[in-house]
């Protein structure tokens, strides 16, 4: 990533409307694949008050028909600028400091990761829980609240549209009957040439429309 774009960054985290204050500064990590805003006043260099300009002129949003997997895993869970606004709300809870701050929580893995506690077979829904899995997370993370951190990340990630969760089935996911639906139709993933893939920075689309597609192709 060229070093002027780190700088860009820094910048654009550091200055920022009354109204983004309470946010950390550790969470804004990218004003394109999150929900946040940036001044565009004059401590700002000109250089970037241009690039906000032409990002919000020419509709920049983040977009794809069928993403791959990885790549949804690499978006930041904080602020993700396709989750439902409500996601905003959990941002300062005990929960949500902690995952940030001992479980090192970035991203949409880091999340996936987070939340297997809840799937636990011997698991209770209590931070006095004593499974292998919540005393592994207190002496990994020196973490009080093993459960109510494993529940903030699974909220964190329900609030993202089934086309950005990555643990939601995928239109490359080739579909078959399962002893569960026996009666499902066995379908084709779709073409490799319509995947996203490689790099994030391959989902930015420019000239988008109004409302954002948030659909999975069928």
């Amino acid at each position: 990533r060229p070093v002027w774009a780190t700088f860009a960054d820094e910048l654009m985290r550091q200055n920022v409307p009354q109204t983004e204050e309470m946010i950390p500064e550790a969470v804004k990590t990218n004003i394109i694949q999150q929900e946040w805003k940036t001044s565009k006043n004059a401590d700002v260099p000109q250089d970037i008050r241009e690039m906000l300009k032409v990002i919000r002129r020419n509709e920049v949003r983040l977009e794809g028909i069928a993403i791959e997997r990885d790549l949804l895993l690499e978006m930041p869970i904080w602020l993700h600028k396709k989750a439902d606004k409500r996601t905003r709300r959990l941002m300062n809870s005990a929960a949500s400091r902690c995952l940030r701050e001992r479980h090192g929580v970035r991203t949409v893995a880091d999340a996936v990761s987070a939340e297997t506690i809840l799937g636990s077979h011997d698991h209770r829904q209590s931070n006095r829980c004593s499974c292998k899995d919540c005393e592994w997370t207190w002496n990994e993370y020196n973490c009080p609240m093993p459960h109510a951190c494993a529940k903030r990340a699974k909220n964190l990630l329900d609030l993202l549209p089934p086309k950005w969760d990555p643990r939601c089935s995928q239109p490359f996911d080739k579909t078959s009957p399962t002893p569960e639906n026996p009666n499902r139709e066995a379908g084709t993933p779709i073409s490799k040439e319509f995947r996203i893939k490689d790099s994030l920075a391959n989902t930015i689309r420019i000239f988008g429309n109004t409302q954002p597609n948030r659909r999975s192709p069928p």
